[in-house]
């Protein structure tokens, strides 16, 4: 099989999801009435706090990971881990990540493109952790197989003057990782702020477009949408799978 370079656009999914925070009762406390963008915000000056409320998000996202496959493919339960780690997982049980195969060390990387921002540095964090114990079969222990890389300008609530200057930025990261590389490259998404995405697209189509796919799966889908650039357009297809549901499948 192809090695395969995923870049995954990470959003705050793994600390706003309210879902996540309600299975832990030290999480709650530490949140009182908090939002957890505004938390993580407010704690910038100190980075001990900032670590110990990560490292309970973290264990809430592990408890979900650690239950039985149909618990977590329950769309119902999806909120309680991040919208990143969800979808890269569907993608892989319904084969559109690649014969739906886990990711493997030492041959395919995960690049997880971040915001600039306290708490985006918070989620890559933790999505890091959680790509490497659960997607990755067996767990891989190289830090060269998931890569953090920061975007500056993805703070819509700002007025940080890069957020002109994205284009450049993501051109540079995905050259970096794809270039030289014989790698499939694959584009999920699914998290993340929307002002990457005309970018990522542009750049899969003009500059991958022998070996790029774009991956998309909302939470409250039935499938993962995969856009493959073909001649003369582009191409759509819904690869999908029996989601469980309190009752049954759909």
């Amino acid at each position: 099989m192809m090695p395969r370079v995923v870049f995954v656009t990470v959003g705050l999914s793994a600390v706003d999801n309210k879902e996540i925070a309600e299975k832990s009762d030290a999480l709650r406390e530490q949140m009182g009435e908090d939002d957890a963008r505004v938390l993580f915000n407010r704690l910038e000056d100190r980075p001990e706090q900032v670590d110990a409320i990560e490292a309970l998000f973290l264990e809430s996202h592990r408890d979900f990971w650690n239950e039985r496959d149909g618990y977590r493919e329950t769309r119902e339960h999806f909120r309680q881990t991040s919208a990143e780690m969800i979808s890269t997982y569907m993608a892989i049980v319904s084969g559109s990540l690649g014969s739906g195969s886990f990711l493997q060390p030492g041959r395919d990387k995960v690049v997880l493109l971040l915001s600039d921002t306290v708490p985006g540095r918070v989620c890559g964090n933790i999505n890091r952790v959680l790509f490497r114990e659960f997607l990755f079969r067996p767990k891989s222990p190289q830090e060269q197989d998931i890569v953090l890389e920061t975007i500056k300008g993805l703070d819509a609530s700002g007025e940080d003057p890069e957020r002109f200057y994205i284009y450049p930025q993501v051109t540079e990261i995905i050259d970096r990782h794809a270039k030289d590389s014989e790698s499939e490259v694959l584009f999920n998404i699914g998290g993340g702020y929307k002002g990457t995405i005309p970018a990522i697209t542009h750049i899969a189509w003009t500059r991958y477009a022998d070996r790029a796919k774009i991956l998309y799966m909302h939470d409250s889908s039935k499938a993962t949408v995969t856009l493959t650039p073909e001649q003369g357009g582009t191409a759509m297809r819904e690869n999908r799978i029996l989601f469980r549901r309190t009752g049954g499948y759909v």
